[in-house]
């Protein structure tokens, strides 16, 4: 945050702050899984714990508690303690912070445990977390950045570069 916040003449963030995931994760929970059981995992992580946390501070606030709200270790590739946990606490929707490897992970998992819980997590654009997950990842919700073609100022830049017979690379 901080050193976005004070950038410079060169500092350009093409990404969304992490901090601001938490408020859309949450939104997007409570408008569409608002009945739903719902666990919150994290990898101990400065991302995936700090994702979770905003996350959980936010859904208290709009009145939603979580069943789960767990750790679980990055390295491991087994998660089918994890997995019957889950299972066992008739888990409907599942928000994971962490990254998109070790999440692939647990939604094959919980596929083949028969576990059919929403997963939901920061990001999981990483071609990893499909080829991991197979169809356990089909229907996985994530946070992603706004269609930047659809943005006032990117209509201008354009017209900038066409004004300036300038290729724009697509833009």
């Amino acid at each position: 945050g901080k050193f976005t916040d004070d950038g410079g003449a060169t500092i350009f963030r093409a990404m969304y702050r992490d901090d601001r995931m938490a408020p859309v994760l949450a939104r997007l929970i409570v408008k569409h899984f608002n009945h739903d059981k719902l666990a919150i995992l994290h990898d101990k992580g400065a991302y995936g714990f700090g994702l979770a946390e905003d996350l959980r501070n936010d859904l208290h606030a709009a009145g939603k508690k979580e069943a789960v709200f767990d750790s679980y270790d990055p390295n491991s590739r087994d998660f089918s303690a994890l997995v019957t946990r889950l299972k066992k606490a008739d888990i409907g929707v599942l928000f994971v912070g962490g990254y998109p490897v070790q999440i692939a992970m647990i939604a094959r998992q919980m596929h083949e445990a028969g576990l059919t819980a929403q997963v939901i997590a920061g990001d999981l654009t990483d071609n990893d977390f499909w080829k991991i997950a197979g169809t356990a990842g089909d229907g996985a919700l994530f946070v992603f950045p706004p269609n930047p073609m659809k943005s006032k100022n990117t209509a201008l830049l354009r017209a900038s570069f066409e004004r300036n017979k300038r290729d724009y690379n697509g833009i």
